[in-house]
């Protein structure tokens, strides 16, 4: 996936704000939610953490996950927001290269 890896640090920015959309889903607009969220789960299969992991922090190496988590655990009151978040968090965890970048403290 160079190809991929490249495309994607280049984008890093744009990811991250997606992924801060999702931020507070409670505060948020639902319209705003569901659309970060199924751009998430479009672009998840392609998603390769490892290139979160340099020495700049990143919102999507400390916080993502634990955003998506968020959402799958409290109620919303669009069920679909909820199921789209288990998607995200089921393509991430099924590619073998984002497995060390999840378990990391």
């Amino acid at each position: 996936m160079p190809d991929n890896e490249m495309i994607m640090a280049q984008h890093r920015h744009c990811l991250e704000t997606v992924f801060q959309c999702i931020e507070d889903h409670e505060a948020e607009d639902e319209e705003l939610i569901t659309n970060a969220l199924e751009t998430i789960v479009n672009l998840a299969p392609l998603l390769d953490l490892r290139i979160f992991s340099s020495s700049k922090p990143s919102f999507i190496r400390m916080t993502a996950v634990d955003r998506l988590l968020k959402i799958v655990r409290t109620p919303h009151p669009v069920p679909e927001v909820c199921r789209k978040a288990a998607m995200i968090l089921e393509s991430l965890v099924s590619e073998p290269q984002n497995r060390v970048a999840l378990l990391a403290p």
